[in-house]
Parts: structure tokens; C-alpha cells; sequence
């Protein structure tokens, strides 16, 4: 219906609802282990009694599955999660405290020569909303959501074994 009033204004979408979606967690993590894989090459590069910071970002492109609501409603759409943290060594032990804020994303459009099959219905072409855009003023709109994870833990670097990393993701 947004689609149909052609507006074209941003519409945020539930963080509750997205994250219902096993696509969505699985970019998230996949985002959280690569921050994590950052945060513990930089501690074991860490003299004893320095502080560090990192900031970063990392993008996760991801698609619903074709059975679910969030195919329909995005199809393939992106996770960006930058982050802010703070590394402090004593020791071999490390420190670490953290925030990650996800920003989830995709424009509602539609594309020339492409398509969706829907169960039941057939294959729907893309050329179908191009054609209410052009004649009935539908109109694109970007589609986003927003959340915050905090990190904390530690990494203890032992040289010679793998290290002992404790790190716990928490929110939203």
C-alpha cells in the first residue's frame, strides 16, 4: 500500500519483526564474527599496560527465504554494523568493551527484466510496478531498521596455545 500512495517516504521497520528472520541473525553474526576476529588480532598485538581502540564496519548482504514474508517484503537487502570499541591490556589479559549499531536496509523498487516467482500465483514480473509507477504514481521508498549490541570480555593471549577469548554479545 506505502508502495501504491507513492510517497516515497522512509519507512522503518520493526527491529522485532526482522529479527525473526533466521537471515537476519545469521548476517548479524556473521558481522559480530568479524569484528571479533579484528578485536582479537589487535589484543594479541597488544604490549602489556596499552589501551587501543577500534572502529570499524563491516556490510552482510543477505535474501529471505523464498517461503518467507521477508523475501516478499525485501528480497535481498543489507545489514551495515559499525562499531566502537575500547581494548585495554595488563598482562596477558585484555579487556574489551564495545558497541555495535546494525543498520539494516533496502530500497522497496522494482528492476526491468527481472521477476518473483510466487507460490500459488505464478511468476510476477518486475515490469507489472514499473508500469504503476510510470501510469499511476506509485513510488519507491527506502525500507530501514536500526539496533545496538554491546560487547564485553576478555582475551587472554597465551603464546604457543590458542588463546582463551570470553567475549558475550548482549541486546537488543
Amino acid at each position: 500500500q506505502h508502495f501504491l500512495t507513492g510517497s516515497g517516504a522512509k519507512r522503518t521497520i520493526s527491529v522485532a519483526w526482522l529479527r525473526g528472520f533466521s537471515e537476519i541473525t545469521s548476517a548479524e553474526e556473521v558481522n559480530r564474527s568479524r569484528f571479533e576476529e579484528s578485536l582479537h588480532n589487535l589484543a594479541i598485538s597488544m604490549p602489556s599496560g596499552t589501551s587501543r581502540n577500534l572502529n570499524d564496519y563491516w556490510d552482510r548482504s543477505l535474501t529471505g527465504g523464498i517461503t518467507t514474508e521477508l523475501y516478499y517484503a525485501s528480497g535481498t537487502s543489507t545489514i551495515t554494523s559499525t562499531g566502537e570499541f575500547v581494548l585495554t591490556k595488563n598482562g596477558d589479559n585484555v579487556t574489551i568493551s564495545g558497541t555495535v549499531s546494525h543498520h539494516w536496509w533496502d530500497p522497496y523498487d522494482w528492476h526491468a527484466n527481472l521477476s518473483a516467482l510466487i507460490p500459488g500465483h505464478g511468476v510476477i514480473s518486475d515490469a507489472d510496478a514499473l508500469l504503476l509507477q510510470r501510469y499511476r504514481q506509485a513510488s519507491p521508498f527506502p525500507m530501514e531498521s536500526d539496533w545496538t549490541q554491546t560487547l564485553s570480555g576478555t582475551i587472554e593471549v597465551i603464546n604457543w596455545f590458542p588463546d582463551n577469548v570470553n567475549l558475550v554479545w548482549t541486546g537488543p
